[in-house]
């Protein structure tokens, strides 16, 4: 395995998720994912991001509950300063495949486990 110091969290991270505010269904959720072909989407309380949901659990979800009903704990992000190590322990950590990617309070990308992998091996 190659370890490639040449790649920061900028150069791996995929465009940011839909926000969506948590009085929004659980359908029109999906909806918004299909629409963008998106698979996960960042839930809003007062215009604040408190969480994220992934299509996979919002289709495990009935289609008239709220995301505010699935949202829970706080809501972990991933610094863009940090390395794809970094982000990959926090992935690992927090048992997720995906994580928000922040800088300061605003929400600029996501970076999954892939991402960080391709990371720490590109040449």
């Amino acid at each position: 395995m190659i370890f490639s110091a040449s790649l920061g969290l900028k150069d791996l991270i995929s465009a940011p998720p839909p926000v969506v505010d948590e009085t929004e269904t659980v359908a029109g959720a999906l909806k918004l994912l299909n629409r963008r072909r998106a698979l996960h989407l960042c839930v809003a309380r007062a215009g604040r991001v408190v969480g994220m949901l992934s299509a996979e659990r919002l289709q495990r979800s009935g289609a008239n509950h709220t995301l505010s009903s699935l949202v829970s704990g706080p809501l972990t992000t991933v610094p863009l300063s940090a390395s794809p190590l970094e982000a990959m322990r926090t992935l690992g950590v927090e048992k997720q495949q995906a994580l928000p990617v922040s800088d300061g309070e605003r929400i600029v990308g996501l970076i999954t486990m892939s991402d960080c992998h391709f990371g720490l091996t590109a040449a």
